[in-house]
């Protein structure tokens, strides 16, 4: 329910502000069909935004890249005895 709620007011905040922004008054039909196309095209980039973004989403390469760096195995030491740390307190506790 709350997620339905978010979209309804992200929707009328939006049209809000296209209305105010191009100082529509929505008492005639003119102004009514600007609106709606004004609005209409908003959702439509909003389709073509997302779309470009999935898109380089998906074309990521999201594998790490492996290296055998000295780096890479202190970093692990490290892990190593800050586990073993967390470990042994929470043993404690």
């Amino acid at each position: 329910m709350k997620l339905y709620s978010i979209i309804v007011i992200f929707i009328l905040m939006n049209a809000f502000f296209i209305i105010s922004q191009e100082n529509l008054k929505l008492n005639s039909k003119e102004n009514i069909v600007k609106f709606f196309g004004i609005y209409l095209s908003w959702f439509k980039n909003i389709g073509g935004n997302f779309k470009v973004l999935t898109g380089n989403v998906i074309s990521q390469n999201w594998i790490p890249q492996s290296s055998n760096s000295t780096n890479d195995w202190e970093v692990i030491k490290f892990n190593n005895v800050l586990f073993s740390l967390i470990d042994k307190t929470l043993k404690e506790s």
